[in-house]
């Protein structure tokens, strides 16, 4: 497929994503001609107070199919997170149904917590006997190996992806680096879709093809190898330090 025709596919697909209509109860009018809260509007204001992000907990099934991990420490003891994109197969899972695409914008929103949080950060104690993270910085891997047109053509599955990944932006302060990397021509088009979302923390992205002769070189030069993945160019037998997903 030609790229002018996937970016006409992809542009379809932004309209009808923006499109979607929210699925919204019968309105009810009051004594004052306001909108009066149906039963089904409080249910949903009631379990929005009770929820929180911090304390939610992925399942399982959604961990194994949509995975992000703390996968090391640079030469400054910033985290490496690596989210394998590429791998959401988010098409899929909205055909699950109601509750299971919840969990997954739940995963992604938890995943987002984490990065804002500064729970990933080493501690140092101070003089004082202080504890206090080494950094408030870390750097990104983002792989896009995987990626297809029957994702980025679905409405439901671009509307997720910008709306989560545009929320890269939230991150920018403490963003020191990020490797956007195997992005395809499907990607590509996402990723410009991003920029204008991603503000200036796409000042910080560092975007490569899908030859990892070409990034590979660069992952290692930076990052140390013990700390990476052998697919990015770490060592044989690397072990993430914690999987979210």
């Amino acid at each position: 497929m030609s790229f002018p025709i996937l970016t006409v596919l992809l542009g379809c697909a932004i309209v009808l994503a923006q499109a979607l209509p929210a699925p919204n109860p019968k309105e009810v009018l009051d004594s004052k001609g306001d909108k009066a809260p149906t039963l089904d509007t409080i249910k949903d204001q009631k379990a929005d107070e009770k929820f929180s992000i911090a304390n939610w907990v992925s399942p399982p099934e959604v961990v194994k199919n949509f995975p992000y991990y703390l996968s090391g420490y640079d030469h400054e003891d910033r985290p490496i997170v690596v989210i394998d994109i590429g791998k959401w197969d988010a098409r899929s899972w909205h055909k699950k149904g109601k509750e299971d695409w919840a969990n997954l914008e739940h995963h992604a929103e938890k995943m987002l917590d984490i990065l804002r949080s500064g729970i990933l950060a080493k501690n140092f104690t101070d003089e004082n006997n202080v504890t206090k993270p080494v950094t408030d910085e870390m750097g990104l891997i983002v792989d896009f190996d995987g990626f297809n047109v029957a994702q980025m053509t679905s409405p439901h599955v671009l509307a997720f992806m910008t709306k989560y990944l545009g929320q890269l932006e939230t991150i920018q302060e403490k963003l020191a680096y990020a490797y956007f990397v195997n992005v395809n021509a499907v990607a590509s088009v996402v990723v410009r879709l991003l920029r204008p979302v991603m503000g200036k923390a796409m000042e910080r992205v560092e975007i490569y093809g899908t030859k990892p002769s070409q990034w590979m070189p660069i992952l290692r030069r930076n990052l140390p190898g013990d700390q990476i993945p052998k697919k990015y160019g770490g060592e044989q037998g690397h072990n993430s330090l914690v999987n979210y997903g």
